[in-house]
């Protein structure tokens, strides 16, 4: 008996960098076809700053590297991946379209209006874009936020079905950008491969109290993450507990003013630059507390992943974070913006070994069911094969 034909899925992000979109997209390249698929990954380059994730091709899965595509707005060379997009998308002839983040979604989402047309439902693609996060807030002014607001409902009436990786992100999207009505945004939280940092040893019952504490920050060294706050809050913290230091594990191009502002305010050596690291269960297990001051999120992967390794967590609220931490049990949320707030949440934590094992116990046994790769592949799988049987027989998804 002849085998049945895999489902044909073309991936599209922007660039695979060191971060959580990216991290859930190889998951995707390299589990899914062991379901019945064959994908193409196309992507562009990160920025020298953001370090880029180590995918290569295997069975089943393609990869398709469109110089041109980047993050930045840029006329002539986004005409360029647009049109590298839709000549992947003739070549392929894919059941499926797959876009992630904001760039690679606007131009996947109109290669694939171009490439459906004249095709009738049980030959076109399905098209499912992914929000990691949003750019509604945060990232321009007034005018700017509306205008990105209007394309993306524009972008949304393209799409069969949207992914948010939050119940808080679909509320956004739904309630108050309006973006797309709720019958076509979907939850799906984001899955990680946790079994290293699930096996870290979590905090012994304190012992000696007169040990150094040491908090990081991990992620991408941009204004969006408000590493400025958390340096000025360490700063008050760390004048009254003068036993804790702070890791920056990260990089972008914020980094040189954040290490001018660590000397401005007094910290030296008590902070120290790490730049991007792969040995991520070293990096965790070396952690007391992990900090987030950002005032725009999705789904912060290094939350997740200090859940998992079962360090004390310490977050502004926004976006999908209060999605993760139960405040009080599974970490500790303060508003965002407020540097007195973080200061005292984070002088808490320091002072109290006990309650950051209460917390990163707690979180531990929470994130490892939630956040799983098998549970992402399974409900991807199942959203796929669900939306193409809906299309196939002429029915909305």
């Amino acid at each position: 008996m002849t085998a049945p034909r895999p489902i044909r899925v073309v991936r599209i992000i922007a660039r695979m960098n060191i971060g959580g979109p990216a991290r859930h997209v190889a998951l995707l390249e390299t589990e899914l076809p062991a379901r019945g698929y064959a994908s193409w990954l196309v992507h562009g380059a990160p920025a020298s700053v953001e370090g880029e994730l180590p995918l290569a091709p295997g069975p089943g899965h393609e990869i398709v590297r469109v110089g041109a595509l980047s993050r930045a707005v840029h006329p002539g060379r986004d005409l360029a991946a647009f049109l590298a997009i839709w000549r992947v998308l003739r070549r392929v002839q894919p059941d499926i379209v797959d876009t992630h983040t904001a760039k690679a979604g606007a131009l996947g989402r109109v290669a694939a209006a171009f490439y459906n047309v004249g095709r009738g439902p049980g030959r076109r693609a399905i098209v499912v874009h992914t929000f990691h996060g949003n750019v509604f807030r945060g990232y321009f002014g007034r005018a700017g936020s509306a205008l990105v607001r209007a394309i993306e409902r524009t972008l949304a009436r393209l799409t069969d079905r949207i992914v948010a990786i939050s119940s808080r992100q679909r509320d956004d999207l739904v309630d108050e950008f309006h973006i797309a009505p709720r019958d076509r945004v979907v939850v799906i939280p984001l899955g990680l491969d946790l079994d290293a940092l699930a096996a870290i040893p979590a905090p012994a019952a304190p012992a000696d109290d007169s040990r150094p504490v040491t908090c990081a920050f991990v992620g991408r060294l941009v204004a969006i993450k408000q590493v400025d706050l958390l340096l000025r809050a360490c700063a008050r913290a760390f004048a009254v507990h003068p036993r804790a230091r702070l890791l920056v594990a990260g990089d972008g191009e914020s980094r040189a003013e954040l290490e001018a502002l660590a000397a401005r305010l007094g910290l030296g050596d008590r902070v120290r630059f790490l730049g991007w690291q792969t040995d991520l269960a070293a990096l965790y297990a070396g952690i007391d507390i992990v900090a987030l001051s950002s005032i725009n999120e999705g789904t912060p992967v290094a939350v997740i992943e200090a859940m998992a390794a079962a360090r004390a967590v310490l977050s502004t609220a926004v976006g999908g974070v209060p999605d993760l931490i139960d405040d009080g049990r599974t970490g500790r949320l303060v508003p965002p913006g407020d540097e007195a707030a973080l200061a005292a949440a984070l002088g808490e934590l320091i002072a109290n070994a006990e309650l950051r094992r209460r917390l990163g116990l707690a979180a531990r046994s929470d994130v490892r069911t939630r956040f799983g790769d098998a549970r992402l592949v399974h409900e991807m799988d199942r959203l796929y094969r669900d939306t193409l049987a809906s299309v196939r027989e002429g029915r909305r998804p």
